[in-house]
């Protein structure tokens, strides 16, 4: 059972309290406190798709603020991404979107046949960036980190402490992959392990 220390903090993030364990600062529960338009504002501030002029309308929240409101409990699972092709010595995205529950990626997996055929350059929730990349050294190109690292048979690797990802808010997770040998990685697939909030 979560508790409910629920509230905003100062800054541009709303914030989760206590209610989970390393919880990431762009899920909040406004039980008791918020509308629907201080919602929308807190998930500007975070991971929506901001239209012209940078505010969500209250209406495209509506639909996800009683799960918002009132979570109960999280349970440990797993959900896949988005399979897509990577072109040789190319790179390519594809965002997967969760569509009922909102969901928290804590580990990425990648099938072992995958893992050696390139480097993991991009992983968003929303806008907000999940990894840190290094900018390239001398003579060096594409500092990405190496699929290796996320490879399924990993003992205590690949793990990422991602931001919450809300259902139906248009903003998915943004997985970019580049192939570092010539022939096409078709598909490239892989696997988040998380929270899903019920």
């Amino acid at each position: 059972m979560l508790n409910k220390n629920y509230g905003f903090a100062p800054g541009r993030r709303a914030s989760v309290g206590n209610n989970l364990p390393g919880a990431s600062g762009n899920y909040m529960n406004l039980q008791g406190q918020g509308t629907v338009e201080a919602l929308a504002a807190a998930l500007a501030a975070c991971c929506l798709p901001c239209p012209p002029g940078g505010a969500v309308p209250p209406q495209q929240v509506q639909h996800i603020q009683s799960q918002m409101n009132a979570p109960q409990r999280c349970r440990r699972t797993m959900m896949g991404l988005a399979k897509f092709t990577v072109p040789g010595l190319g790179t390519a995205t594809a965002t997967t979107f969760p569509n009922t529950y909102a969901f928290r990626g804590l580990r990425l997996i990648v099938p072992t046949d995958l893992s050696a055929s390139g480097d993991l350059t991009g992983l968003e929730v929303g806008t907000e960036k999940q990894i840190v990349l290094s900018e390239a050294g001398a003579g060096g190109t594409n500092p990405g980190i190496p699929l290796r690292a996320f490879d399924q048979t990993g003992q205590d690797t690949g793990f990422i402490d991602m931001d919450w990802c809300p259902p139906g808010s248009g903003s998915g997770i943004k997985v970019t992959v580049t192939n570092k040998f010539i022939v096409p990685i078709t598909p490239w697939e892989g696997a988040l392990e998380g929270l899903q909030l019920l």
